[in-house]
């Protein structure tokens, strides 16, 4: 399967909500927060993911390329989880 771009909208408080959802493994995620305060979307899992995205920016990722569940918070905002679905 090749690996193409997707996007997805991290507004707080709906980090959780808009990335929760599937992406192909392997696939370049854009974030874009039009938030004024910065997040970051981090993997649980040391080494997966860990991207900061400033205030009304965007930035981009790679998806993990093992389908699977990939749990991540905000690292400045403890409370905003979700679960990245790669498959």
């Amino acid at each position: 399967m090749s690996a193409g771009a997707q996007t997805a909208q991290a507004n707080s408080p709906k980090l959780t909500r808009e990335l929760a959802g599937s992406f192909r493994p392997g696939a370049q995620i854009t974030v874009v927060n039009s938030d004024d305060v910065a997040h970051t979307v981090t993997s649980k899992s040391k080494g997966q993911f860990d991207v900061k995205v400033g205030g009304n920016a965007r930035a981009t990722f790679a998806a993990p390329t093992k389908p699977g569940r990939y749990p991540y918070y905000c690292i400045y905002h403890p409370g905003m989880v979700g679960v990245l679905i790669v498959q």
